[in-house]
C-alpha cells in the first residue's frame, strides 16, 4: 500500500511557495487598491478571518487523531499542512504589510 504523504521535497517546495508568495505580495503591494493597504479595511479583515479559519485546521487534526475519528491520518497531515501554510500566506496579507509593529511579530510564530 502506498502512503500519500508529503514527500521532504514537496514540504520543502510547498513552504518555499508560501514564502515567495508573501515577498510576492510585499512587493505588489504598492500597485493594489487602498483596501488591500489599509489595517483595518474589510478586505483585509476577511482575509485575516480566512488564515485564522485555516490555521484552526491542524488543531482539528489533533482532536480528530487523538480522539479517534480520523480514519486517514496522512490525509489529516496534509491537510494539516496545506491549510498552516495558507493561513499564514493570509495573515502575513492581513498585516497590510505592517511587519515592524508587535503584533506582526506573531508571524514570526508561523514562520518557526
Amino acid at each position: 500500500m502506498v502512503r500519500k504523504d508529503l514527500s521532504d521535497r514537496r514540504l520543502l517546495d510547498c513552504g518555499t511557495a508560501a514564502i515567495a508568495a508573501i515577498v510576492l505580495w510585499c512587493l505588489l503591494r504598492g500597485a493594489l487598491p487602498e483596501a488591500w493597504r489599509v489595517p483595518g479595511s474589510p478586505e483585509l479583515y476577511l482575509t485575516g478571518l480566512a488564515g485564522v479559519i485555516l490555521l484552526l485546521v491542524p488543531v482539528a487534526f489533533v482532536v480528530a487523531k487523538r480522539g479517534g475519528s480520523g480514519a486517514n491520518p496522512v490525509n489529516w497531515f496534509n491537510a494539516h499542512v496545506l491549510c498552516s501554510l495558507s493561513g499564514m500566506v493570509l495573515i502575513a496579507i492581513h498585516s497590510g504589510g505592517f511587519l515592524r509593529r508587535p503584533p506582526a511579530l506573531l508571524l514570526l510564530a508561523l514562520l518557526a
